[in-house]
């Protein structure tokens, strides 16, 4: 491996932070890295692979630099999923996601988080749920939690550091009775942290102590529920352990308890199956629980999955169509949301600079708010009153 070493990372917020544990064992193997594509000798490709597109951006990345004469090293999942699939993309190294920490020799825990400052933390891999449509097993494996004493290490170290949030991220948070609760308030109250998150979780591990610790302030006031589908049907067919009944019912607990709580949630259309019903059945959930912000994504079908060879499959045009309905509807449900903080104060950790004298932030419910300082804000919490609200952006 040849300095200068540029590390590209692609994907979910666990792959940033094992980018981030490759950043540091690189730096300790006297490794010179960069950040600057030009001058990089090596190119890292830390990809995705959970959709067909996520999975083509690493293999793009891939051959622009081989094109452009760079060594190159794609890992994670992009480097399983290219094995799997016996495919190629040129003369590249490929170190699957099993052989990553061998391979780089991972330190057992993170000293920082270099680029960002909210800082991510690992806290569970894998996934055993079996939801028909996903590659993850296949690229990570069964579930597994990481032993709270390392996530406790990462929390002080990156509290000596001064991080004001960390967001706890894992790929099937809450799985094995994992008490994310505790360790949020272990980074309170022990690692001097100021604020924690949660990633994603999925609806079934949301629980009563969850939205308490939401209504308490000891998790941010923001959860990020991949709710997928509005369809009894097709959530069933995906293989989803509930129905349409229980998101409504759980968006009315959580509701109930934190008023202001912003929801936001992941959205997949044109699942094999999802006729015109089915997806009129998700638009109307979304009209009921009108999250603060949807992801919306097509039907990707992943080699080996029992839903690639599912009937009624529906046609690329049509999936962009549904993509493109259920993103208009959520500029409405995230503006609503938006505008009730329209001459309301809001804490907010100020991240970057986003032109001169005006930094960007963002608010314990997750929105983006924008100040206007002359002084350097950065890494600094404020409570800011909400004067306008501009263009809303998904």
């Amino acid at each position: 491996m040849t300095g200068p070493v540029l590390i590209v990372n692609f994907g979910c917020k666990v792959n940033q932070y094992e980018g981030q544990l490759m950043r540091e064992a690189l730096v300790r193997q006297g490794i010179l890295l960069t950040d600057d594509w030009a001058s990089a000798r090596t190119v890292i490709i830390n990809g995705c692979a959970v959709t067909s597109r996520a999975q083509s951006k690493a293999e793009q990345t891939a051959k622009k630099a081989l094109r452009e004469g760079k060594e190159v090293l794609v890992t994670a999942c992009s480097a399983t999923a290219l094995l799997l699939q016996k495919k190629s993309v040129g003369e590249v190294r490929l170190v699957p996601q099993v052989e990553k920490e061998r391979f780089f020799q991972l330190p057992g825990g993170i000293t920082s988080f270099y680029g960002h400052t909210r800082a991510f933390v690992k806290v569970q891999d894998g996934c055993s749920m079996g939801c028909t449509y996903c590659y993850i097993p296949k690229l990570r494996g069964e579930a597994r939690l990481r032993d709270p004493r390392a996530i406790e290490q990462d929390l002080l170290r990156l509290g000596e550091l001064g991080v004001q949030e960390v967001v706890l991220t894992g790929i099937c948070m809450g799985w094995g009775g994992q008490d994310l609760v505790s360790l949020a308030r272990f980074a309170r109250e022990k690692a001097g942290i100021a604020r924690v998150r949660l990633s994603s979780i999925e609806p079934f591990f949301v629980s009563d102590e969850i939205v308490q610790a939401c209504k308490e302030g000891l998790l941010c006031e923001h959860l990020h529920i991949p709710f997928q589908s509005g369809s009894s049907e097709i959530l069933s067919r995906m293989g989803r352990p509930y129905d349409r009944d229980f998101i409504l019912r759980l968006v009315e607990r959580i509701r109930k308890e934190v008023p202001d709580i912003a929801i936001s949630t992941d959205i997949m259309v044109g699942f094999p199956g999802e006729g015109e019903v089915q997806f009129k059945e998700t638009l109307s959930l979304l009209d009921e629980i009108r999250p603060m912000r949807v992801h919306a994504f097509p039907f990707s079908p992943r080699p080996g999955t029992p839903a690639e060879g599912f009937d009624g499959q529906v046609s690329g045009r049509e999936k962009k169509r549904r993509v493109a309905e259920v993103l208009d509807r959520a500029k409405i449900y995230a503006r609503e949301y938006a505008e009730r903080f329209v001459g309301r104060e809001l804490e907010v950790l100020f991240e970057e600079e986003e032109q001169r004298g005006v930094w960007i932030g963002t608010a314990r419910n997750y929105l983006k708010v924008r100040f206007s300082s002359s002084r350097d804000l950065e890494n600094r919490m404020e409570t800011i009153r909400i004067e306008s609200l501009e263009e809303f952006v998904i």
